[in-house]
Formats: structure tokens, sequence, C-alpha cells
């Protein structure tokens, strides 16, 4: 899977999560396809192309977009057609939500049945020490494909999800029930693909997140945001490790 969370300055001169729309549509269309290519032409073919990351929280998730549910459609619409005509094989989706119930999730699903806009999967994240709870957000998705029959062949991708960020629990001997109870409650809701995501830390630079957010996103990504921590005078940003599971009975 690749995702596209870039905000190139020559179609974005204004750094402003609140900027969502490139100022020539076409030629983001023709950047987009580009990669898509390039990565095609060099054997290192996507399957899946993702639309954005966390777009409902902004600079907060390391997001340098902040949409809504109004105009994430057009953005998504855009770029879904490019990455289509560059590989017609190509898997398109997201909106890769850090609010399993954002409202940019419902509005992408009526707006890709009702003007029938290429769409493959959907993704969204989840940070809940309760299996029960990651359970409930993939049975509220299957719900809410249930009421657009002409979506067809839709895959769920829950591609973040861990123990609570806010509240981690200490006791090593919870993790590793945590993720045998979430897994099998994913197989039990249908879930096609799960990602579990392990946040470690690593020091980075503040001016890397300059050049393309606000001086407030850039100072949370290096000092204090809900994915930072600050070890003494060192500031860190948490990486990530991530493990793809599809969701089958013989994951077990």
């Amino acid at each position: 899977m690749m995702n596209i969370c870039f905000k190139p300055r020559c179609l974005f001169p204004r750094i402003d999560p609140a900027v969502v729309e490139p100022n020539d549509w076409d030629e983001w269309g023709r950047l987009v396809a580009a990669m898509v290519r390039h990565y095609k032409d060099h054997g290192t073919k996507v399957r899946y192309w993702e639309v954005m990351n966390e777009p409902d929280i902004g600079e907060t998730g390391g997001c340098p977009y902040l949409f809504t549910a109004a105009n994430y459609r057009p953005f998504y619409e855009h770029t879904a057609a490019a990455i289509l005509r560059a590989d017609p094989d190509a898997r398109v989706g997201g909106p890769a939500v850090a609010n399993p119930d954002s409202p940019i999730l419902a509005a992408l699903l009526a707006h890709c049945a009702m003007h029938k806009v290429p769409l493959h999967f959907v993704s969204w994240h989840i940070y809940s020490s309760s299996p029960a709870a990651v359970r409930r957000t993939i049975e509220r998705r299957r719900a809410q494909l249930a009421k657009y029959p002409t979506l067809k062949g839709i895959e769920t991708f829950l591609e973040e999800w861990n123990v609570s960020l806010l509240q981690p629990l200490r006791d090593r001997r919870f993790q590793p029930c945590y993720v045998a109870e979430t897994v099998y409650e994913m197989k039990e809701a249908g879930l096609e693909y799960g990602c579990y995501y392990h946040i470690r830390d690593y020091h980075v630079d503040q001016d890397r997140f300059d050049r393309f957010m606000t001086p407030g996103g850039s100072a949370a990504m290096a000092s204090g945001g809900i994915a930072t921590t600050r070890t003494g005078e060192c500031s860190t940003m948490r990486t990530t490790s991530t493990i793809w599971l599809r969701i089958t009975a013989r994951s077990f």
C-alpha cells in the first residue's frame, strides 16, 4: 500500500492545512499519475493506493491537510482518477480517518455510490485497549457499506490499531492477550486487513516539517504532539513498525 499525503509547495504555495485544493488540478493529476507510473515502470508496482492519512485531524496526526466531509470528496475523486489513468489495475480507497466515525468516511461512501466514483477499499484507525471496541468499528463499517448496494467488493482496512495512546496499559502480560483477542474479533466481524501499528521513538529536526506544516504543526511533530515525547532535552518523534495481517480463518 502507498499513501498519498504529500503537499508540494508549487501546487500549495501557502502553508495552511485548511488549503486542500491544489492551484492546478490538471497538474496535480499529472504529478500523481507520474508517481504511479514511476513505481509501475521500475518493477515496484503498488497494488493499493490510499488517498490521504488522518485527514480529519490534520497536523495533529502528521497530515499537512485538514479536510471536511465536503472538500475531501473532490480531492479523492481527482486523485483516484489520476491513479487509475496511470494504472487501471490499481485499487484505490481511503480515507484513513483517525476517528472511526468521522463524517468524511460516510460522505465518501455516499459520493462514490451516487456518482459511480471508483472505490475499492475503505480505511480507518482506532487506538483502544478494548478488543470489543475495535470490533464495533468493523461492524459499523459493514453497516455503512450495506446501505450502498452499488458499492460492490469493497475491502475493509483497519490500518492502524493498538492500545489506547492516551491511557496505555503498562502490564506486559496485557499486550499479547490483547493482540490475540483483537485479531479474533477482527476475523469474527469480517475485516479483510488489519495493521498492528507499534510506535517507537527517534530524534527528528523541526525544520524537516517546517517545509510543509505551520509552525505549530511542525513543533508538535518534533517535540510535543500526540505522536511524540520529550526525553530529557532530546526531542523525539515516534516511528512505527507495522504488521499487516490478512484476516482469514487461516490466521488462527
